[in-house]
């Protein structure tokens, strides 16, 4: 169900609006050992994954590509240029006259007959969609949001096949003209949120594992996740002042599961939806 509403979400997008983000790609999981493989072909019976996962493959479809126990195909797979997506977002709003670019004060905003206002605007609701940005937030820093940074490279290699993402300890995307990026890292405990010496080290080492093809380093890039110890959103409504909502909590997996949810919450404000029960709020004790 969540797939099938990505992969008509994404194209309707690119043409409302009038840009390219959305890549579907072959996605090739090289296996780290015997385990992996035989787990792999144990999921490939399960009917929940048949969809998502192909053939066991004895040698690498890719030259350069080191190859130890097999490859697994994984269907229905692809990447969203993130980057750009916003960029046409932006635009989007600038042309529609409803982006306001400015630093939001919440000591600004004020509760008046069931409704909320700030400054010079009165509304029924106030969505707080600001990722990990939401533990300075008075009215939802008491959720479980942990910020976890991740970092990634971005690389030239002049002779590694830019038609499939491939994996092994460290994933390769390709991005066009020989460039790739090489990813990521998971960082609980962090001081600062730029890129560090070490983590890319340690990527170079595990890229150096998955192809045996020279690289050359051309960028090193650092971002926070608004990740959640359950594994679920946090969606929902303030139990004390329902005129705020919140939408957060997405993790590493926004670009495909923040579309949909989207459309649930939207959906639900009006009326016309239920909220699913894993990602309300209100399972979080105050």
């Amino acid at each position: 169900m969540l797939f099938d509403f990505l992969e008509e979400y994404y194209p309707e997008l690119e043409k409302e609006l009038g840009g390219k983000f959305y890549y579907p790609m072959p996605y090739l999981r090289y296996f780290a050992s015997q385990g992996e493989r035989d787990n792999w072909l144990k999921f490939m019976a399960d009917e929940e994954y048949k969809s998502f996962l192909g053939d066991v493959i004895d040698e690498s479809p890719i030259e350069g590509v080191t190859s130890t126990f097999w490859v697994g195909l994984v269907k229905r797979s692809g990447w969203v240029d993130t980057n750009a997506l916003l960029d046409l977002f932006k635009s989007y709003f600038i042309e529609k006259e409803i982006l306001i670019e400015d630093k939001f004060d919440y000591s600004l905003m004020h509760f008046v007959d069931g409704k909320v206002s700030y400054k010079n605007r009165v509304a029924d609701k106030v969505i707080f969609a600001e990722g990990y940005g939401i533990v300075n937030n008075p009215y939802f820093n008491y959720l479980p949001l942990k910020a976890t940074k991740g970092q990634m490279l971005s690389v030239e290699v002049d002779a590694l096949v830019e038609d499939s993402i491939i994996n092994r300890k460290v994933f390769a995307l390709p991005l066009g003209n020989k460039q790739f990026k090489v990813g990521s890292t998971y960082e609980w405990d962090w001081e600062h949120e730029e890129p560090t010496p070490e983590l890319r080290i340690d990527l170079e080492n595990k890229l150096a594992g998955l192809i045996d093809l020279p690289f050359k380093v051309i960028g090193h890039q650092a971002g926070i996740r608004p990740s959640v110890s359950d594994r679920r959103p946090l969606i929902g409504l303030h139990p004390k002042h329902p005129q705020l909502a919140v939408f957060n909590g997405m993790g590493s997996k926004g670009v495909m599961i923040a579309p949909y949810f989207a459309r649930q919450f939207a959906n639900w404000l009006n009326g016309l939806d239920e909220l699913d029960k894993e990602v309300d709020i209100v399972r979080v004790k105050v």
